[in-house]
Order: C-alpha cells, then sequence, then structure tokens
C-alpha cells in the first residue's frame, strides 16, 4: 500500500518554492528543494490477526469444550485449545510473501527517474507560486499513481504468479472451512 498526501504538500511542507528577486527572470517561480515522500507499507488483512475483534462464540466442535468462549479467527486455528491448522500459518506467511513482493516491486519503481519527484520538479518554472504548486502536485500524484499501478500490476498479470490454495477455520455468518487462493 502506498500512502501519499496530495493536498498537504504546500510551499514549506515537502517542498520549498521561491521566485527570482531581480533581473530578466524577475518573478519567476521554481522548486527550491524537495522534501516530499512517499510511505509505503504492507499488511495482512485484519481479520486474518491475532489482535482482531470483534471474537464470535466458538462452539465444541472447533474447540474442545468450548460452548461460550469468544474467539477470532486466529485463534481458532492456531490455538491448542482447538484445532491447530497447519494451513493457517502456511496462509499468513504466505500472503507476507505476497505482500513483499508488492513492496519489492513499489521500491523498485520508484527508484527509476521517471518516478523520481525530486528530478520531476528541477525543472519547473511557473509565472505564479499557485501555478507552480500545481505542477509540483501533478508530478508528486503522477509518481505516485506509477508506483501503486506497478504493484498492482503484479495481482492483474497471471504470468506473474500462481495460486496457492490454503483452507482455514473462517467467520462470516458461521464457523466454516474456508479455501482461499493466494497468488505468490
Amino acid at each position: 500500500m502506498v500512502s501519499r498526501t496530495r493536498v498537504g504538500l504546500t510551499n514549506n511542507n515537502g517542498v520549498e518554492l521561491d521566485s527570482v528577486p531581480a533581473g530578466p527572470n524577475h518573478r519567476i517561480w521554481y522548486v527550491k528543494a524537495g522534501h516530499a515522500a512517499t510511505y509505503q507499507f504492507t499488511q495482512v488483512s485484519k481479520r486474518l490477526r491475532s489482535e482482531f475483534v470483534p471474537k464470535v462464540p466458538v462452539g465444541s466442535t472447533l474447540c474442545k469444550g468450548d460452548i461460550v468462549t469468544l474467539r477470532n479467527i486466529y485463534e481458532v486455528n492456531t490455538s491448542a485449545a482447538c484445532t491447530p491448522n497447519a494451513e493457517f500459518t502456511g496462509l499468513i506467511t504466505t500472503v507476507w510473501l505476497h505482500e513483499q513482493r508488492h513492496a519489492d516491486t513499489t521500491k523498485a519503481a520508484a527508484l527509476e527517474p521517471a518516478n523520481d519527484v525530486h528530478t520531476l520538479w528541477e525543472p519547473l518554472v511557473a509565472g505564479s507560486e499557485a501555478d507552480l504548486l500545481d505542477l509540483v502536485r501533478d508530478k508528486y500524484e503522477n509518481a505516485n499513481i506509477a508506483l501503486f499501478s506497478r504493484s498492482e500490476s503484479l495481482d492483474l498479470d497471471p504470468a506473474k504468479y500462481s495460486s496457492l490454495v490454503f483452507h482455514f477455520w473462517n467467520f462470516v455468518f458461521a464457523w466454516d472451512w474456508f479455501e482461499a487462493f493466494v497468488k505468490l
């Protein structure tokens, strides 16, 4: 997941804009310095993590002696009090590997000159601060869209992955044996 804030990018917040004080280029605005960054993070769905709430009642068919204990999906699939499911651990590991592929792809795309906003900003000039800020924001937004698109392309191109199948106990309206496909 790529996080960016287009609106938050202002003069002296992510980018420094200045104007030529005198001479033939008087009043021409340019990018003096850039400090903007894009933050990338990956995560596994909250529903599959140990801290997920709400917890729901689990019957004795899933967990030994349980009638009303509240548990989440993670607990039902990993707790010794229930029937531990080895596939669930594999599912979580594989999902993290899948997300790491997104992170690696995005990082590689960010290092390309076409997505380096500081390089893209260097030649920008405008007749006003507002016009220059619009140009700066556009370059920033387009670079971030390119990063997101590159990452997203992993899931859209079947030639770039194979699907692995995992089974685990899942709760939607009731506890049920669920089949998940993870692209790796």
